[in-house]
């Protein structure tokens, strides 16, 4: 593999072998030594091979080893003759890191406290594969709702501010969702994990 610094926090991985085009990531120097850590850099050039893909592909400073495409990795590829990747468009949608903003300042919580701080919202939280929600009230009625009106449902049933949706795309609901569109199988899957963090898990790079 070869690959080159190409100005400020960007790395270039020329075309080679069979890819069509370039891939470009976006790190500092500190978390570069983090690109060889597994094979995100690997299935971003194998990106780089699918048909009909153009320009370069792109590794965004999250990049992480994923299915297919790696974790914080951006493709497009021709609308009359490139392919549709799934793993592309996500496994797990709206997968993503969360920010919250409180008053308190960084010298006024220690590490510790931040340690038990996470263990507390582990505890409300469910999260991993397999974890079902602790809310109760969250049935079937609830969840078309949520489907259908997004955030203002999850509000309107008391899990939530009115402010909460001012930090969300689309004000937290995207126009044209239809529940008949969704298997069976996926809506008593979503019942189960609304209210939790699915497969995923919270991380905070704390010091040791």
């Amino acid at each position: 593999m070869k690959i080159y610094p190409d100005g400020k926090n960007r790395y270039r991985i020329p075309r080679q072998g069979e890819m069509n085009v370039d891939a470009v990531v976006f790190v500092n120097e500190s978390l570069y030594p983090m690109l060889l850590r597994d094979e995100s850099l690997q299935q971003l050039m194998n990106a780089a091979c699918l048909p009909g893909v153009v320009g370069s592909v792109f590794g965004m400073p999250d990049i992480h080893e994923g299915f297919g495409l790696p974790i914080g990795g951006v493709m497009a590829t021709d609308a009359a003759n490139g392919v549709i990747s799934a793993g592309a468009v996500g496994m797990d949608i709206n997968c993503g890191v969360r920010l919250m903003k409180t008053d308190l300042r960084a010298e006024e919580v220690s590490i510790p406290v931040l340690r038990r701080l996470m263990d507390r919202i582990e505890e409300y939280v469910p999260t991993g594969v397999g974890k079902k929600r602790r809310h109760q009230g969250v049935d079937r009625q609830v969840f078309q709702e949520v489907v259908h009106h997004g955030a203002a449902a999850v509000i309107k049933h008391g899990f939530g501010s009115a402010d909460d949706t001012v930090y969300l795309e689309e004000e937290g609901c995207l126009k044209g969702a239809d529940i008949a569109a969704v298997s069976k199988n996926a809506i008593e899957r979503g019942i189960v994990q609304l209210g939790t963090l699915g497969g995923g898990r919270m991380i905070a790079p704390l010091p040791q």
